[in-house]
């Protein structure tokens, strides 16, 4: 390199902006290969204050056009040493990015560890010299106060907020304006290696001499002498090598008086104690790689002649002994294989499944979800940014993301699951899609694994574009179908002349008992988490609204709150309607309190099935008893001990270890899981339904077992097509009604997502867009601006703009035309800034 070069980097920041920006680097900080630019981390000032750590995405010789290189600013400095993302991770960010109608700056805060990008903090200092010369409020006196306590280090705004416990933003700014305060921006990572003491002679005892004179001058400490003598046994088991470190741990195996001497030797000068960065990755365990396990050795690799492929068992012990037969042969020949779960708590079913891929990856194997600490999630992905290791990752949809340099192939457990499909945040991207890009791209496998395939995956299947290996071909004739009853909660109620009937039926009470008394388990699903999903007043019949998102709080007993779904905000249960203000209603000539719980929670199922069966055992599994892996011990103990006679629980129950000795699954109120307003309503509720029905015969109990449904309609077309249970027929015939009326997968869809705090604007500006679009597009393949039922989420209104293409055209008009528009709305309408604009592309 000549070192008169200045070189000019493109950087992507951790920002939601439209733009990457660029920036110069200076002779002096850089002196390697050009080519080893692009990947690596580099701070850079940002505004007037700001600092950002960034990713260098292009480098040239010559600034931007248009821009003079007196106007940009220089490169603080290179993080890395080589670079930390590889280039095929930087053009998925791009497609990403193009394709999900978001910013490089949003891929970039999905995509890589947070604590690997600091940013700058604004540290507030007390000024010592400054004198008030106007009167000050309360409030100031006291931020004052707090400062001069925090002292020479000072305080962020975050810190000094809940210190105060009240927003000071206007004192703040105040202050600052008199003089009182100064600010500072400080780099700061979250991100602390993991240190581990280790011993080492000093070098002026690094010969036998120096050594042999040590033992003669602490003759008389024949304890001390001891532990010199067990640190330079240590030494020549590791080859003699006197400058060697030694683990402080592996001397003193906890043995307090060893650290004693060690301690007293690091004094006298004779040893030194260094603190080495240690590793909090796993290393292979012998102990664990010697577990017996022959699973997966009696199948044999598949040939992936497809880039994509379909596995596909109702069995799932032979599923997954041919998922882990792929991951041997992968490793085998060097390769490093991405597994992906829906769930951290759904990669293994079972400890034996776990033992067995450890083995099949040699002892190399990672972790990748957020039940791993950020430092563990940021040490596994600086480790594999450097290595080739032929290695096993698991991980939710965010391991996606991580820099395998030799992947070889991607594995999506359960590839139906919606968990799949980030939410919250732009980009809403969908991992198994984002893996097809990579197949198409880098040409890596990519083997989908399901007993109930999407209908999306079922359908490129049928057309060929997929592989199918099919572990149950010649075996289905065999396989039994479960009994299946159906009890009519119209005749229910019929027969109960008037009476109130509880959630649990008549007719189900006596199937519960009938299970108890042949002593097997009952399985209860209630797709609803809490006591009560609505809170409704008997005067004014309205419903007791989120005052963020305009949607009903759902009650929760557990807590005794009402909560919303939507943003988590809560409240107490109130005593008067928000709406009415009435405290009591009147009903058949007794005063009531006019507040009333309406509709069935796992809480309230759970109160009802303790009253109506006081001697059994229940326990309760949903998204809040498995929330802490505390609880999730707690419960699997209970499981294990065959302490539970009866289980109510929402849809995760399915990823737990429940189905052994179960006689019953009843779904409590299966009108409220197809009546939800989606068109995949019908497809995930088989899907539900049929995995766990394949997961209790799977279980070790030989017992029949039966499903029996609760219904207000007995004669719905899909209890008819479950009776059957029959998937792919079923699918079929999905697939021939969204074919009818344009839906997925025969068309693609996007929503687009139009928020404001103001409904005139957001009205207004979602009109506006959609009318742009539909002349653009037409008017047949783009909707009006709808509200949907939350017009309101987290204060701001909503409006949804639906937008669809057939599924055998690219997507880049389309995605081209949103840009195009959002720019011409931007430049007509000054309001635009008022409201803001996201894309949910093929939404769930």
């Amino acid at each position: 390199m000549n070192g008169n070069t200045m070189y000019f980097l493109e950087l992507v920041l951790p920002l939601a902006t439209p733009t990457t920006y660029h920036y110069q680097l200076a002779p002096h900080q850089f002196n390697s290969d050009i080519d080893t630019l692009v990947g690596r981390r580099a701070v850079v000032p940002f505004g007037g204050k700001r600092f950002y750590t960034g990713i260098i995405v292009s480098v040239s010789l010559a600034p931007p056009e248009g821009i003079a290189s007196s106007k940009l600013k220089y490169v603080l400095s290179l993080v890395d040493d080589s670079p930390l993302v590889p280039s095929a991770q930087i053009d998925l960010w791009h497609w990403m990015a193009d394709y999900y109608c978001a910013s490089l700056g949003s891929v970039l805060r999905l995509a890589v560890p947070h604590g690997l990008l600091p940013e700058s903090r604004t540290i507030i200092h007390l000024n010592p010299d400054f004198i008030a010369t106007t009167s000050l409020s309360a409030l100031e006196v006291q931020v004052l106060d707090v400062l001069a306590q925090a002292g020479d280090d000072g305080l962020t705004l975050e810190r000094l907020q809940s210190m105060i416990e009240q927003r000071v933003s206007r004192a703040y700014y105040r202050l600052l304006a008199l003089g009182a305060i100064s600010t500072d921006e400080v780099i700061r990572s979250h991100y602390k290696p993991k240190l581990k003491a280790c011993l080492r002679l000093s070098e002026a005892y690094r010969t036998d001499e120096a050594l042999e004179q040590v033992f003669r001058d602490m003759k008389r400490a024949t304890k001390r002498m001891e532990v010199l003598t067990s640190f330079l046994s240590a030494l020549l088991s590791l080859g003699g090598d006197y400058a060697a470190l030694i683990p402080r741990g592996q001397l003193t195996s906890g043995d307090a008086s060893i650290a004693i001497h060690l301690r007293k030797l690091v004094e006298l000068g004779v040893l030194e104690l260094v603190q080495v960065a240690d590793s909090r990755l796993n290393t292979p365990d012998e102990e664990d790689l010697n577990i017996a396990c022959d699973k997966g050795n009696e199948y044999s690799a598949y040939s992936l002649t497809q880039s994509v492929t379909l596995l596909r068992s109702r069995d799932i012990e032979s599923k997954e002994s041919s998922i882990i037969a792929q991951v041997k042969d992968v490793i085998t020949a060097g390769g490093q294989v991405l597994l992906l779960s829906p769930s951290a708590s759904g990669v293994p079913r079972a400890a034996h499944y776990l033992s067995a891929l450890k083995q099949a990856s040699k002892g190399k194997m990672y972790h990748y979800h957020p039940d791993v600490s950020e430092a563990k999630r940021i040490e596994l992905y600086k480790h594999l940014s450097s290595t080739e290791e032929a290695c096993l990752i698991l991980g939710n949809r965010s391991a996606i993301f991580l820099p395998c340099r030799r992947l070889q192939l991607i594995i999506i457990d359960d590839e139906q699951e919606y968990m799949y499909k980030h939410q919250y945040t732009a980009p809403l991207f969908h991992a198994r899609d984002v893996a097809l890009y990579l197949t198409a791209k880098e040409r890596i496998p990519v083997l989908l694994s399901s007993c109930s395939p999407s209908a999306e995956t079922l359908f490129n299947v049928l057309r060929g574009k997929y592989g199918s290996i099919d572990l149950d071909k010649g075996t289905l004739a065999n396989s039994p179908i479960p009994s299946i009853e159906i009890i009519d909660l119209k005749k229910e109620k019929r027969e109960a002349r008037g009476k109130d009937i509880s959630v649990i039926s008549p007719s189900l009470r006596i199937h519960i008992e009938r299970v108890l008394a042949k002593g097997q388990r009952v399985l209860l699903l209630q797709n609803r988490r809490g006591y009560a999903p609505y809170m409704l007043c008997s005067v004014c019949s309205s419903a007791v609204k989120c005052p963020r998102c305009a949607i009903s709080m759902s009650y929760y007993a557990s807590r005794r709150l009402l909560s919303c779904s939507q943003c988590g905000y809560t409240e107490p249960l109130p005593q008067a309607c928000p709406s009415c203000h009435a405290t009591e209603s009147k009903r058949k000539d007794k005063l009531i309190p006019a507040l009333r719980l309406v509709g069935y929670g796992t809480e309230r199922v759970e109160e009802e099935v303790n009253e109506l069966f006081p001697d059994a055992r229940v326990m309760r599994l949903d998204g809040e008893t498995l929330q802490t892996a505390s609880r999730r011990q707690e419960s699997l103990e209970r499981i294990e001990a065959g302490d539970v006679d009866i289980i109510v629980g929402t849809q995760v129950i399915k990823t737990q270890p429940i189905w052994d000795n179960i006689g019953l699954i009843a779904v409590v109120q299966l009108d409220d899981i197809l009546g939800y307003p989606d068109f995949r309503a019908g497809e995930r509720a088989y899907q539900l339904l049929y995995q766990m029905a394949l997961y209790r015969a799977n279980g070790a109990s030989e017992q029949d077992f039966r499903i029996v449904l609760q219904t207000s309609e007995p004669k719905h077309p899909f209890i008819e097509a479950l009776k059957m249970f029959d998937y792919d027929a079923y699918i079929k015939e999905v697939l021939g009604e969204r074919q009818r009326y344009h839906w997925p997968p025969f068309t693609r869809v996007s929503y687009v997502v139009v928020k404001g705090y103001d409904e005139h604007d957001t009205e207004k500006m979602a009109h506006v867009y959609a009318q742009v679009l539909q002349g653009k597009l037409g008017k047949e393949w783009v909707s009006g601006a709808q509200a949907l039922s939350a017009i309101k989420i987290e204060g701001r209104y909503v409006r949804h703009i639906v937008c669809r293409r057939p599924y055998n055209v690219s997507f880049r008009e389309e995605r081209r035309v949103f840009k195009e528009a959002l720019e011409w709305l931007r430049a007509t309408y000054p309001n635009y800034s008022r409201v803001h604009i996201s894309f949910d592309i093929d939404p769930l």
